[in-house]
């Protein structure tokens, strides 16, 4: 039915067939999982919100109007394919269909599979069509989705598995920052997972813990982004720990894009470790550091 989708990051948020119909997709903070559906038709001035209720992995299994009232349920087998479905009366107006299944996964009605951003995943089957993106670094069995364990673990960005609550985490972080679907950036998309506190206008970079002081507990304290990759290990597993640091340098690509003022924890001339990387990429684009008070502030040289 629809044409054209409109993305944030790698959020699926819009939709229309390019004609009278639209659609808009709310989602909890941080996450994939579904919150409320936005139906409009434009020809004739009417807008229907619907909220999703979901199962503990984030699936959509019904919607539900503003009174309470169930207009629409389903049912799942073990690997989210639809095994049955039903539209209830909502006050003679067409109900709107429902694309999305487990977290980060589009129905694509054309192939009966499920877009799940950097691969296409057969419900039927319950295993992805191509190879994982990440190769060999992936694990043994390529094609398998969420570890083989469908029931405890989601995968939104068809690339690793990732706690279907608490941990996801995933994606809040792309509002200013557009990510090309149709060429999977592997590590500019964990890049984003690892963003935290998204919005603000400013970052901090430093050590994790030294002398009693921690950049994370910093940026908490000055409500600035920064970086912490939640699943860490089992992701520099799949990569190679010599590969995480391209995650801390997507970060920084973005964020440095967003001019944000930097600050920094830890004195930057004495850094080592990511941090040491971390002071290198700034001194590479120009950058020098100055104290100011309780942290550094990292300064572009503007200066011929």
């Amino acid at each position: 039915m629809f044409q054209t989708n409109l993305w944030q990051g790698s959020r699926l948020i819009a939709e229309t067939d390019n004609d009278k119909h639209w659609q808009t997709y709310l989602y909890e903070p941080d996450s994939y999982r579904p919150l409320a559906l936005v139906h409009g038709n434009a020809r004739q001035d009417n807008i229907k919100l619907y909220w999703y209720q979901n199962d503990h992995l984030g699936t959509p299994i019904a919607l539900t109007s503003n009174m309470g009232d169930t207009l629409y349920e389903c049912q799942y087998n073990a690997y989210g394919q639809i095994i049955n479905e039903t539209y209830h009366q909502d006050d003679f107006h067409t109900l709107p269909e429902n694309p999305l299944r487990f977290q980060g996964q589009y129905y694509d009605e054309e192939t009966g599979l499920h877009y799940n951003l950097n691969r296409y995943y057969d419900p039927f089957t319950g295993r992805y069509i191509t190879q994982d993106p990440l190769g060999i670094l992936g694990g043994l069995n390529s094609y398998q989705y969420a570890g083989s364990d469908p029931i405890n673990w989601v995968d939104p960005l068809g690339l690793v598995n990732t706690a279907s609550k608490g941990n996801e985490k995933l994606l809040e972080k792309t509002k200013s920052i557009a990510i090309e679907s149709s060429v999977p950036d592997i590590y500019s998309d964990f890049a984003i997972q690892a963003t935290n506190n998204a919005r603000s206008n400013k970052i901090m970079l430093g050590k994790y813990n030294e002398n009693g002081i921690s950049y994370v507990e910093e940026a908490i304290n000055e409500k600035a982004t920064y970086f912490q990759l939640e699943n860490w290990s089992e992701i520099a597993a799949k990569l190679g720990e010599e590969n995480m640091w391209k995650i801390n340098e997507a970060f920084l690509e973005q964020q440095v894009a967003l001019n944000k003022t930097i600050l920094l924890s830890h004195n930057p001339y004495t850094a080592t470790g990511y941090f040491s990387q971390e002071v290198n990429f700034l001194i590479k684009l120009n950058y020098y550091f100055v104290k100011e008070k309780n942290y550094w502030r990292a300064i572009k040289n503007t200066g011929n």
